[in-house]
């Protein structure tokens, strides 16, 4: 049960993502002014135009880091393209590849034994989860890819805009006393945008931190859960930084 609560919050604020990127009008409009000004320079003789020096060959644009998996090794987490990492004692137990797939739906027969290729061409795959048995808490990292719109945006602009959806469908799944507020937290050496959520399912009082990061066209979830008491301060700074 807590597996399917935790990769359910999870998935809101992720399936959101893709509505964030609002429609934008990019035409542009011209004031009376500017269409009398635009006559007037219609009207004007045209002086002949002063040759300009050549214009120096634009630079090629950074190469945009491919997205890469995690790796896990006894309590370790590590994923480079996110430069984070976490270390959990041995009450955790890690999810393998097989049931990561399975979290977003896909079969064993459908990653065909290759997980990586088969993740990495889907728009949103599971990179880790965990749950730790003796405390009762789960930590996931879901990421997903971006439509354009959103990936030109700051994760400030995206968390605000998705995060308006989220109460009404945690509403629909059951969840009560639902309270959703942005905040900053101070996550493997950095302060990154995140979400304070807590609510009631089942009788048991919830309680979750969200963290995103960004990088290209990719942004990541790290949902931290633990039920009864709130202990996602302590699993946040089991994060570290691989830079």
């Amino acid at each position: 049960m807590k597996k399917l609560l935790a990769m359910l919050l999870a998935l809101c604020m992720l399936f959101a993502l893709s509505a964030c990127g609002a429609d934008k009008d990019v035409k542009g409009s011209v004031s009376p002014a500017e269409d009398k000004q635009t006559e007037e320079s219609a009207e004007a003789p045209v002086e002949e135009a002063a040759e300009e020096p050549a214009e120096e060959p634009a630079e090629e644009p950074a190469e945009e880091e491919e997205v890469a998996l995690g790796t896990v090794n006894g309590g370790r987490y590590e994923n480079e393209f996110l430069g984070i990492g976490c270390e959990l004692d041995s009450s955790w137990t890690f999810a393998d590849e097989e049931q990561l797939a399975s979290l977003i739906g896909a079969t064993a027969d459908a990653v065909g034994g290759d997980y990586a290729e088969a993740m990495l061409s889907a728009d949103l795959f599971y990179d880790l989860y965990a749950e730790s048995a003796e405390n009762a808490a789960t930590i996931n990292i879901v990421i997903q890819k971006l439509d354009l719109m959103s990936s030109l945006a700051s994760v400030d602009t995206i968390v605000e805009a998705s995060l308006k959806g989220v109460p009404e469908q945690l509403e629909a799944a059951g969840f009560t006393d639902i309270s959703i507020q942005q905040n900053t937290v101070s996550f493997a050496g950095e302060e990154r945008v995140g979400a304070q959520i807590s609510a009631v399912v089942q009788g048991t009082q919830l309680y979750e931190q969200q963290v995103y990061l960004k990088n290209g066209g990719y942004m990541a979830s790290i949902t931290i859960a633990t039920y009864g008491s709130d202990r996602t301060a302590d699993y946040v700074n089991a994060f570290f930084s691989l830079g």
